[in-house]
């Protein structure tokens, strides 16, 4: 059954691939009338380290400090994605039309970026996840990228991949 599309999630890493996917978003969001969110994770460095290395981390930096850090963090990070963000609306106002009412609400958060996509796309209720990957190989096509392929294969919302094409060589 056909769903209307009427909130767009955009998850972005600020790559180049990020921004080709962006032009698909908004247009989107003009054809259907659509309202579109801008996600941006950060990794949640300590998590990361914790599992990657399973050393605890509580033994040479406390949750609490880290905390206060990672709250830091999140603000400088915030106010350089929505620049980001805000800057590529510019861009794209020539192609797309004027869509810098579509860069209004941004979401930063700290976690790991699939899990975190998905929350956000079904908790908020998201009709459509819209996101890049690269794809400069026949092997990276296979791939997708581990972000995008962890969101394709877990999301129960429909997930929109854009990739970003090759550079022709000669």
């Amino acid at each position: 059954m056909y769903q209307s599309i009427k909130k767009i999630l955009y998850a972005t890493d600020l790559s180049e691939t990020a921004r080709d996917a962006m032009r698909y978003a908004v247009s989107l969001t003009g054809r259907y009338g659509a309202e579109m969110t801008s996600l941006h994770v950060v990794p949640d460095i300590y998590e990361e380290m914790t599992l990657s290395t399973g050393i605890d981390m509580d033994l040479y930096f406390g949750i609490d400090r880290w905390r206060s850090l990672t709250d830091e963090r999140l603000g400088s990070a915030k106010e350089a994605v929505l620049e980001r963000i805000r800057a590529t609306c510019e861009e794209l106002k020539e192609e797309v039309g004027d869509c810098l009412a579509s860069c209004e609400h941004v979401l930063v958060k700290v976690g790991h970026p699939v899990k975190t996509i998905i929350d956000t796309a079904t908790e908020d209720g998201y009709d459509l996840v819209v996101m890049g990957t690269r794809g400069h190989s026949k092997f990276e096509d296979l791939l997708l990228g581990s972000t995008a392929n962890g969101v394709i294969r877990r999301c129960p919302v429909p997930v929109m991949v854009v990739r970003l094409e090759a550079p022709k060589t000669s």
